[in-house]
């Protein structure tokens, strides 16, 4: 473990979960990766966060995420686009229990910080 510095390799992260309290940690963990995020890919199924803007379609943030301490700006944006521009998906469960509408957020990529995906989340009986 390196104890030496504050941030260092997230090398796979995925949860999927339907609060901004969940939210906040993920965009936590997140950000021991990169310390930053400076742009982002909108296809309306998904949210692609970037460290950089080297993407075809990438859109420059209007604020700067920089460090932990913005984790809580960096969630507040992804409930934003969750909650305007997502398109969810049909929701694919037909049982007796409840679906909720919630969020995939996974790390796995070097070129990218993360991706947000609309999900649903089961609440079972």
């Amino acid at each position: 473990m390196n104890t030496n510095k504050n941030h260092g390799v997230v090398q796979q992260f995925s949860l999927e979960a339907d609060t901004k309290t969940a939210l906040l940690a993920a965009c936590m963990i997140a950000l021991t990766e990169h310390d930053f995020v400076t742009h982002y890919e909108d296809t309306d199924v998904s949210l692609t966060l970037h460290w950089h803007g080297n993407a075809k379609r990438c859109v420059k943030l209007a604020y700067g995420i920089n460090g932990i301490n913005s984790a809580e700006e960096l969630a507040d944006f992804v409930v934003r686009w969750l909650e305007r521009t997502a398109e969810y998906p049909e929701c694919p469960y037909t049982y007796d229990g409840d679906a909720v509408k919630g969020f995939k957020f996974s790390c796995d990529g070097w070129s990218t910080f993360a991706t947000v995906e609309p999900c649903w989340i089961i609440y079972g009986k």
